[in-house]
């Protein structure tokens, strides 16, 4: 009986880090021993957010009086790209014979523009990953999944607020038993609003304690607020994700904040643009926490987390980044069967040429004249053009080279967001490392 001994997902250039609008290419390396008998082997390419949590809530009924746990969920697809890499038997119980050997399936796909980063958090998710299943005639398939981290640019020169120096304070008195003392006063400044990844928030502030009791320490912490929106219920979750602490200041003493620094760590960008049901937002703030029974002082201020750094005075702008280039071979590109894969994805040897001066591409593309005249119009430019059928030539090669088979698909259309399922019934599934 055979065995499929390997089965991975490799991206080029093991890269695993993308940009909307970057081209994902990689392929699929699949080893078999002694040849194995399979429905089918495909590939599925997801971008999706989801958000999800339960909350307990007393019954109307008088009878019944105990809570009940209601659910609240909400999704979001931005694309599913699914391709055909071993077109399945169509018969109810055919089967497909692979030789003992090593298979190669090349695959590429572009990402829509205007997908949100990549995100983790307590209440919901946005994540994209590549699937490849072997479809088994008996018993669970083989599946390698592999994730891939996209980061929606945000270019902080483009915010207004970035600038902005930012100041703010606020004082609390404490009661020592039946009498209240001085107050704690507490007042944080910072020069800009703006930074990246990697960038040190400089911390600038003063406490001033003229209150009889000690204060145990202060700390300046950098928050991020996540907000998670479902059945138009919202619910939001924080937490610390860089701090810095200071000591005690003895009672009618002081303490400034001029050296110290927060480092931001590698985290999603603010707002979380392109995704409606998570929002995303960053707050720095200055803590007092006075020794004994009391509420902690606290001075926030919000900051912009971006991609692109805040440029100094007479610095040159540079050019645009993060658009999706106008291809000249999108037009009159065929589509495949309804259950075949919607081709997204086409091999890597397929890609065209684009001429590298823009001027002849343009020449030479009726799509790129749509987008001129588009443009001229007024109209939305940002979407990808409608697709026209045409012929396709449905041919594949198979080029044995030191007993690897490259398998060479035949040249399939692109697109932006192709939803789809195979419509195949549920089986039970297991990870193949």
């Amino acid at each position: 009986m055979g065995k499929l001994s390997t089965f991975k997902i490799v991206f080029s250039k093991n890269k695993d880090k993308y940009r909307p609008c970057d081209v994902v290419e990689g392929h699929v390396a699949i080893e078999i021993k002694d040849g194995i008998k399979v429905k089918g082997i495909y590939l599925e390419c997801v971008g999706e957010a989801s958000v999800g949590w339960s909350e307990s809530q007393p019954t109307t009924s008088e009878k019944n009086r105990r809570n009940h746990i209601r659910y609240y969920k909400a999704n979001e697809t931005y694309f599913r790209y699914e391709r055909e890499l071993m077109k399945r038997s169509t018969e109810r119980r055919g089967s497909i014979s692979v030789n003992e050997g090593s298979y190669m399936y090349p695959f590429s796909f572009r990402l829509p523009p205007h997908i949100p980063s990549s995100f983790e958090g307590p209440l919901g998710h946005v994540r994209y990953w590549v699937t490849g299943t072997v479809e088994k005639t008996w018993g669970s398939d083989h599946v390698s999944r592999v994730e891939l981290r996209v980061t929606n640019p945000l270019d902080l020169n483009l915010e207004r607020d970035a600038v902005i120096s930012q100041t703010d304070s606020s004082e609390a008195i404490l009661c020592c038993l039946c009498c209240r003392t001085g107050p704690i006063t507490c007042v944080f400044s910072l020069d800009h609003a703006g930074y990246v990844p990697g960038e040190f928030i400089h911390i600038l502030g003063e406490i001033v304690n003229t209150s009889t009791r000690k204060i145990g320490s202060t700390s300046a912490r950098l928050l991020m607020h996540s907000e998670y929106t479902a059945e138009s219920k919202t619910k939001s979750h924080t937490e610390c994700i860089s701090e810095v602490k200071r000591g005690s200041i003895k009672p009618g003493g002081r303490d400034r904040w001029e050296g110290d620094s927060l480092l931001v760590p590698d985290t999603p960008t603010s707002y979380l643009r392109g995704c409606s049901i998570i929002n995303v937002s960053y707050w720095v703030e200055l803590v007092v926490h006075p020794s004994g029974p009391a509420f902690n002082l606290k001075v926030p201020l919000k900051v912009i987390l971006g991609t692109v750094p805040l440029r100094k005075p007479g610095e040159p702008s540079p050019g645009p980044s993060g658009l999706c280039p106008l291809k000249p071979h999108l037009a009159g590109m065929s589509t495949l069967p309804r259950k075949s894969l919607p081709a997204s994805a086409f091999c890597k040897q397929h890609l065209p040429n684009v001429p590298e001066n823009p001027e002849e591409s343009t020449k030479a593309s009726p799509i790129l004249d749509k987008y001129a005249i588009d443009r001229e119009a007024g109209v939305d430019t940002t979407r990808e053009p409608a697709l026209t059928n045409g012929s396709s030539n449905n041919h594949r090669t198979e080029i044995i080279s030191s007993g690897v088979q490259t398998i060479q698909e035949p040249h399939v259309h692109h697109a932006d967001q192709i939803m789809g399922r195979y419509g195949r019934s549920k089986r039970r599934v297991s990870s193949h490392q």
